[in-house]
């Protein structure tokens, strides 16, 4: 790995004209899905990596086992906590919210590096940070709040680490349930907080799933959504 981290660059031109240190990428590099890279330049791991432009199916049971096994503090929120109580949706993601002890994040990042996690790049400049060579050349490295809130595309689906979006691990814990999911004791968020932080969302999946929202807000004692 000495060869490869000697490629990385860990200053990058941000938008604003900063050095944006939250990107190492390799120069010249490409994923298996770009077949004009240089292999040679980065080595194997980088062309088994996945296809950041591509959304991936989460393979839930498999992204549960791997938080586990490398002991992440977490607790489920988004989407699949709403399937849990009765919702007719199929989550896009995983979505977990991560206790943010600079010791779990290093946890985090750990368990990030064996799923062979990259960045979702959307084509979208507001929240894509490069190219989707930069994207696919992303390391979990340095352990931090800012660079691991990401949506990631890994070997075993989408996983979504949200840390700006929505409160943090201490506030939510206290109103978790649990549950047994693929043999794992699993803290589920509170559905009512799930509800709340999707209110004021207007992504294309969320108006989708409108009436979904409202027969819950109405099951959970929450007033309807404002027109």
């Amino acid at each position: 790995m000495a060869g490869l981290s000697a490629k990385l660059t860990l200053s990058r031109a941000a938008p604003d004209g900063r050095n944006d240190l939250r990107w190492p990428f390799v120069a010249n590099c490409r994923s298996k899905a770009y077949p004009s890279a240089k292999a040679d330049a980065v080595g194997d791991w980088l062309l088994d990596r996945p296809d950041p432009t591509t959304k991936i199916a989460p393979d839930i049971p498999a992204l549960i086992t791997a938080l586990s096994k490398n002991d992440v503090t977490w607790l489920l929120a988004g989407s699949y906590v709403l399937a849990l109580f009765g919702a007719d949706i199929e989550p896009n993601d995983l979505d977990v919210v991560v206790c943010r002890d600079p010791e779990n994040l290093k946890r985090l990042a750990r368990c990030l590096e064996e799923l062979d996690a990259v960045p979702f790049w959307s084509g979208d400049p507001k929240w894509d940070h490069g190219t989707p060579d930069d994207h696919a050349a992303w390391r979990p490295e340095p352990a931090t709040i800012e660079h691991l809130d990401q949506l990631f595309v890994t070997r075993h689906g989408m996983l979504d680490i949200p840390f700006a979006l929505v409160p943090d691990y201490d506030t939510l814990i206290s109103q978790c349930s649990q549950r047994e999911i693929a043999g794992h004791m699993v803290d589920i968020c509170n559905p009512r907080s799930v509800l709340i932080a999707l209110e004021p969302r207007q992504r294309a999946k969320d108006r989708a799933r409108r009436a979904i929202y409202s027969d819950m807000r109405k099951r959970f004692g929450l007033p309807p959504l404002p027109e």
